[in-house]
């Protein structure tokens, strides 16, 4: 039996929109056609209200469009529905396309997208979708979501994922990845994409982070990304050698095989103003250690590699101190770039001060780590904060604030990042260092079958700091 098509618009009433998507639809065939209409009818009401098989609901001014789509996904009657909206103009060979992927089982669901990568720095529709994508592995989604228009998808599918989930479009989409359904993605030309309010960005956000909660749920607090080896187990040991109280600013600088520049970066954390110098040296097979301990730096030495950043917190656990500076033995960072930092948390009552790569990364086009970063703070309600986290050296923070973040979570910067700022700590980002261009790249941990190994785990380490916002937010993730 060949399938039925239910056609569901939304949007305003009497929007001019409205004859286009109408003639368009004339040529599909349709067994019903539903307008889900904001606002009340007047005098003028278009004809195209009272035409056969068209059902027209009312609903208030306020109401989402994209929430509207529940109301007519549950009165259709089609084995394939089809939504559109007067806000988003269409041709008739695009929606064809939509059509007989479904028709044809090619996919569940035939979605749109504008473009391979949002906009840097804005939240929209778009980017929301793109991190969704990214969070749960499936970057071949591009920006695709069912925000966007038009979208087919099929009665059985539907079905599956629960037509009340069409309310929130990026969870009802996570909930079709998880039931294994297809996908196959249309790019369209750039649509009427409408910049958001306050208000309305808050509401993304919250969306954002139901169905980012939805996820973790299921995937864990990571979503299955990589660690790459952190021995968080190092933490948990207990040391009897533990150092006496340090009343001044001690560096931390964690280092690996970094014999031709350890000693440029301890000399210029001492002329700075840190009073006293710690290199965790972990899984070197040089000399790293012996010009450390020359430069005048205090060294813990472990045979093996101890992982991203776990280095932090195992310096700040043998070595307590008032206050502390962060940096990594392979970049030499100036004296004057360094003072402010050592400034903020030592005179300037900031307990977690931040390098500011704000005008850096507007020089590029965003990587996943850029938009993790913007993401995490974002959901934080702190756009102030933009793409900075205590991912990036040189950074500094009071002891204050390791007691409130705790020693641990100082080996994930974005969940240190979290608990510091909903805490109530004062974080700001104070100075820019370049520290993208310096940045060494280690080619045995950049790339596995699965891509670049570093970007999945700040990903990873993102979803954990998302993890921690929903457990403070909302006292559960589900």
């Amino acid at each position: 039996m060949k399938p039925t098509l239910s056609i569901i618009i939304t949007g305003k009433v009497n929007n001019i929109n409205l004859v286009h998507l109408y003639s368009v639809a004339q040529n599909l065939h349709y067994s019903e056609l539903i307008l889900l209409q904001n606002g009340s009818p007047n005098k003028n009401t278009h004809p195209i209200y009272f035409k056969p098989n068209v059902r027209v609901l009312q609903f208030g001014t306020e109401t989402k469009s994209y929430k509207l789509r529940v109301h007519g996904a549950k009165i259709a009657k089609g084995n394939i529905l089809l939504f559109l909206d007067t806000k988003f103009l269409v041709n008739i060979q695009d929606i064809r396309s939509l059509i007989l992927c479904v028709e044809n089982k090619e996919a569940d669901l035939a979605l749109s997208t504008y473009s391979d990568k949002p906009q840097p720095g804005v939240i929209n529709f778009e980017s929301v979708e793109y991190m969704i994508n990214i969070i749960s592995n499936r970057r071949d989604l591009f920006c695709s979501s069912l925000y966007n228009l038009p979208f087919a998808i099929s009665r059985e599918a539907l079905s599956l994922i629960g037509t009340d989930s069409l309310a929130v479009p990026p969870l009802a989409k996570m909930n079709a990845i998880k039931k294994g359904l297809v996908f196959k993605v249309f790019n369209h030309p750039k649509n009427n994409l409408n910049s958001l309010n306050k208000k309305g960005k808050s509401l993304l956000m919250e969306e954002f982070l139901q169905s980012t909660s939805f996820w973790l749920s299921d995937y864990g607090r990571r979503s299955g990304y990589t660690n790459l080896g952190r021995r968080y187990d190092v933490l948990e040991l207990q040391n009897d050698e533990i150092q006496p109280y340090h009343s001044g600013v001690t560096a931390i600088i964690s280092a690996s095989n970094e014999e031709a520049t350890i000693g440029k970066v301890i000399r210029s954390a001492i002329d700075a103003g840190a009073t006293q110098v710690v290199v965790v040296e972990n899984g070197s097979t040089d000399v790293t250690a012996k010009v450390a301990r020359a430069a005048g730096a205090k060294v813990l030495s472990f045979s093996y590699r101890l992982g991203h950043d776990v280095g932090r917190g195992v310096g700040v656990m043998n070595f307590p101190s008032a206050h502390y500076l962060f940096l990594d033995g392979d970049m030499i960072i100036s004296v004057d770039e360094l003072r402010p930092f050592i400034a903020a948390v030592t005179q300037d009552g900031i307990d977690v001060a931040l390098n500011d790569l704000s005008k850096l990364v507007r020089l590029q086009e965003w990587d996943e780590v850029t938009w993790s970063k913007y993401f995490l703070n974002n959901s934080l309600e702190r756009n102030d904060l933009d793409v900075n986290t205590l991912t990036a050296v040189p950074h500094a923070i009071s002891e204050r604030a390791v007691k409130i973040i705790g020693i641990a979570n100082l080996a994930v910067p974005t969940l240190a990042t979290v608990r510091a700022v909903l805490s109530g700590l004062n974080v700001k980002a104070i100075r820019e260092v370049d520290v993208i261009s310096k940045n060494r790249i280690r080619g045995e941990l950049l790339y596995s079958s699965k891509g670049n190994l570093v970007e999945q785990l700040i990903v990873g380490d993102m979803c954990q700091g998302l993890h921690e916002i929903i457990l403070q937010k909302y006292g559960r993730v589900s």
